[in-house]
Order: C-alpha cells, then sequence, then structure tokens
C-alpha cells in the first residue's frame, strides 16, 4: 500500500509512469537496449563473461555517516577510513559507462546527502538520460537540499523512517530527530507541488523490527498526510546471528525466509547485470558484500571495463552458478520479489 492508499500494482504503475520519459528514451537507444539483450544472452548461456556493460550500477557518494543505526551493516563493521567520492572520479566513472547504462541508484553504507556533490551527480547521470535514486536518512534533507535534488532531476528518493512516533524512531535512529526528518518529507512534498513536478517519486521505507511492527498502520497514515508517492515495509537483514533475536519481529510472518530456513532460491542475475563501487573505488559484485569479502578491483585505478571483464570477476560468477558463495548461501534476496517486502 502506499501513502495515497495505491495497490501494489497500481504504485508500480504510478512509478513507471513517472520515468516513462526514460522508458521511451531507452526503447529508442539502440545502444542501450542491445547491451542489454546481450548481457540477457550471456546469463541464458551462463557465461562468466558477459558480453555487454552493467544495466544498473550503485556508486557510494561517500562512506560517512551521521548516525550509528542497530541495524546497520556499517554500526559493527566501520571502514578503517571515511571517504567521499569526488565529482571528478564520479563523472569519469560515468564518462566510461553511461552510455550503456539504465539506473544509477547513488548510495550503499553511508549518507549520501554528507557528500556536497550529490545534486551534480544527479544532474551528470540524468543528462546522459541515467534513471538516478538516491536512499537517506533524511536529516539533512533540508529545503534548501531538497530543493538542489528537484532541480538536479533526481528520479526516486527513498527515505529511511523505521518508526511512527518519536520514542519507536529513536530506537532504531539515535541521534536522530524525528520530528525534522518528518519536516524535512513534508517540505520536499510541498516544493515538489509549487514546482510542478511529479518527481522524484517520494518512497517512505520502513525497516520492520521488533519494537515498531506495531507502527506499521501508524506509519501508512503518516505517509497518507505527507502525500508521499509510496510507503514501503521490508524485511530486516541481520548476518550476525547474536543480534538477531532483539532485532527481529515476534510475528514470524515478517522475517526473511532466509532466517527460518524456509526460503525458495531462485537463480542470481546481479553479477550479470549489475555492480556497485564504493566510495574509494572498491568494485563489488553485489550491495551484500558488506564487509567486503570479494573486492574485484578499483574503479579508481583502472577502468571499470576491466574489472568487470577479469578473470577475478568471471571466477566470482562461475562460483555464483556453482552455488559455492558465502555471500550467497546467507543472501536474503535470493527470493527478493518473493520475501523481501511486505505487501
Amino acid at each position: 500500500m502506499t501513502g495515497r492508499g495505491l495497490s501494489h500494482r497500481q504504485w508500480r504503475i504510478s512509478r513507471w509512469w513517472g520515468f516513462r520519459k526514460h522508458l521511451l528514451r531507452w526503447a529508442c537507444d539502440g545502444r542501450r537496449i542491445g547491451n542489454l539483450l546481450r548481457l540477457g544472452y550471456s546469463r541464458l548461456l551462463r557465461a562468466p563473461r558477459p558480453k555487454g556493460l552493467p544495466v544498473i550500477v550503485g556508486i557510494e557518494p561517500t562512506s560517512r555517516c551521521n548516525l550509528a543505526c542497530p541495524m546497520c551493516h556499517r554500526t559493527y563493521h566501520p571502514r578503517a577510513r571515511e571517504t567521499d567520492l569526488s565529482f571528478a572520479d564520479y563523472r569519469r566513472i560515468i564518462d566510461e559507462i553511461g552510455a550503456t547504462l539504465l539506473c544509477v541508484f547513488l548510495w550503499n553504507l553511508g549518507e549520501p546527502l554528507l557528500n556536497e556533490d550529490l545534486p551534480r551527480m544527479v544532474a551528470y547521470a540524468r543528462d546522459q538520460g541515467i534513471l538516478t535514486m538516491v536512499s537517506t536518512n533524511a536529516c539533512f534533507l533540508r529545503p534548501s537540499a531538497a530543493a538542489e535534488l528537484i532541480a538536479a532531476g533526481l528520479d526516486q528518493l527513498i527515505v529511511c523512517l523505521d518508526g511512527g512516533t518519536r520514542e519507536t524512531y529513536s530506537r532504531y535512529r539515535p541521534g536522530a530527530d524525528f520530528d525534522a526528518v518528518v519536516g524535512n518529507v513534508r517540505e520536499l512534498v510541498l516544493e515538489k507541488r509549487r514546482r510542478g513536478s511529479a518527481l522524484p517519486f517520494v518512497e517512505l521505507q520502513f525497516l520492520v523490527m521488533r519494537d515498531n511492527e506495531h507502527e506499521m498502520e501508524a506509519v501508512r497514515a503518516l505517509g497518507r498526510g505527507l502525500g508521499v508517492d509510496q510507503v514501503s515495509f521490508k524485511k530486516v537483514e541481520m548476518p550476525e546471528a547474536g543480534l538477531r533475536d532483539g532485532l527481529f519481529p515476534k510475528n514470524r510472518d515478517l522475517v526473511l525466509g532466509v532466517y527460518k530456513d524456509d526460503q525458495s532460491r531462485r537463480p542470481c542475475f546481479r553479477p550479470w547485470y549489475s555492480s556497485l563501487i564504493g566510495s574509494d573505488g572498491t568494485v563489488l559484485a553485489c550491495c551484500h558484500d558488506f564487509l567486503p569479502r570479494h573486492a574485484l578491483g578499483n574503479a579508481l585505478e583502472r577502468p571499470f571495463r576491466e574489472i568487470w571483464e577479469s578473470p577475478r570477476y568471471e571466477a566470482f560468477r562461475s562460483r555464483v552458478l556453482e552455488g559455492g558463495l558465502d555471500i550467497c548461501a546467507e543472501c536474503p534476496a535470493a527470493n527478493f520479489d518473493g520475501d523481501y517486502s511486505v505487501s
């Protein structure tokens, strides 16, 4: 259900209608369509080296964050050095792979709004016909920042709000101000209306956990009141087994199947279609490689295409096909559409 009371299917249609300019442009772009078809053919043949470049890439603007949330992997595995990705390095990466790219999501484990170049990053990708997405805790989504992101042409903004009340929210986002975050979202929606802009598509995202599972309806009501485009509910993942009991909901239907040994496995296509580049340039095949365990190269030190087609990346894809990777065995996204989201 969305903030406006739409069904799951309806909000999907609404979101993609908002992205229709991208869809029309892609449909007329032989290079992008050809690249996508070659990737699909490569995956169908189980080829460890795809005949194309990724169509979805995550680029992390910064590894810094202003919060230390109890459900975040960054809290338990802090990086030795916090880094911001410079706009010059970002531009070089987009210049290399942007011609075949369909979507770039600008986040990973840091808070993207801490990088002051974020609006420039969004605008640069949009100018090349690439769909842009940002996920934020919205602590720094002040009116000026919201206006810059709207003007830059951001397509989707995900706001992480894990509580329907100040008290509950503070348990999961210690140090953040619930009222300020809600106010920031309200001002963003109002600014969209003032500008007559349908974008960004604003999604209020709620991780369902032990101390907030009773507030799902309250967050739906909050989303309707704010006028966001969607309210989504996701099941929380926590690789650290010792932390799960106090974090997972009491309602077992709201717990990921991978933690209940009842998750159906589906073939993983991510290493053929997508990639992730950290703020320090580290290239990973999957956003679930938190530590990371399988770094495949550094995009600030060598061209991304060399890494994408390297023997190391080929070996990684081969192991995915064989089913022998540790991160795949514990991945909660093996049945993403059927299990990750709460209807």
